[in-house]
């Protein structure tokens, strides 16, 4: 981890802020429109434009990883998993600032009662699990040369998913009404989607020279057993 702190500046100039900041400004965008049309919303309303900035932020995220440099810094002595997560890491603090700004921007023209019924904390956290789904699609994506279509895969897989999953049973539902009585329930499906992901994430980001020894060695292994 010494390492860290050396990489943060190689790290920040290296991501594609270009296409995280282009979505970040389409959901600000797109609460500042909801917010100048002259309709009341309701809480559902409300909720839902939260929803869908929080798919624009995890569009954003999708192109966190794209890296054209993999291919050279592979053979740096830095580890990769480290290379790979430093970079959401770095992301965190920008994401929840836009993240705050959506909540601020949009509670500024709500009545105060409205908003209280707003469930600001269950957005919160799908925000952060499609975010995560996001990045855990796009470690996957970049394990293979060019390493640059981290983005291009999961931003369509993750609004593949969330448009999918409108079409579950009222029971199953990942985003219910807030006051459906599912939704306690399903925002422990949220968190447990939030954990997988990291999971994911963690795993897709191991070493890859790492494992195509292991691969190697378990072939290796196994043709000493058939001869035998």
């Amino acid at each position: 981890m010494s390492l860290a702190p050396a990489l943060l500046p190689h790290t920040v100039r290296g991501a594609r802020w270009t296409p995280v900041a282009a979505a970040a400004a389409a959901g600000i965008a797109f609460v500042l429109v909801m917010t100048l049309v002259p309709v009341t919303h309701d809480t559902t309303g409300l909720t839902n434009v939260l929803r869908i900035a929080a798919l624009f932020g995890a569009v954003g995220a999708a192109f966190l990883l794209d890296d054209p440099s993999e291919s050279s810094t592979a053979a740096t002595p830095v580890p990769r998993p480290l290379r790979i997560l430093l970079r959401p890491l770095v992301a965190i603090p920008a994401l929840l600032l836009w993240w705050a700004s959506v909540l601020l921007l949009l509670r500024r023209d709500t009545d105060p009662q409205t908003w209280q019924a707003v469930p600001a904390a269950g957005c919160t956290l799908e925000m952060a699990a499609l975010a995560t789904v996001a990045l855990a699609a796009a470690a996957h994506a970049v394990r293979r040369p060019p390493h640059t279509e981290g983005g291009t895969t999961a931003a369509p897989t993750v609004i593949v998913l969330v448009a999918a999953a409108q079409f579950a049973p009222d029971r199953y539902r990942l985003f219910p009404a807030p006051r459906d009585e599912h939704w306690i329930t399903v925002h422990r499906w949220w968190m447990v989607i939030l954990i997988v992901a990291l999971l994911l994430l963690a795993w897709a980001s191991r070493d890859l020279a790492a494992t195509r020894r292991c691969g190697r060695s378990a072939a290796a292994r196994s043709g000493r057993r058939g001869r035998r």
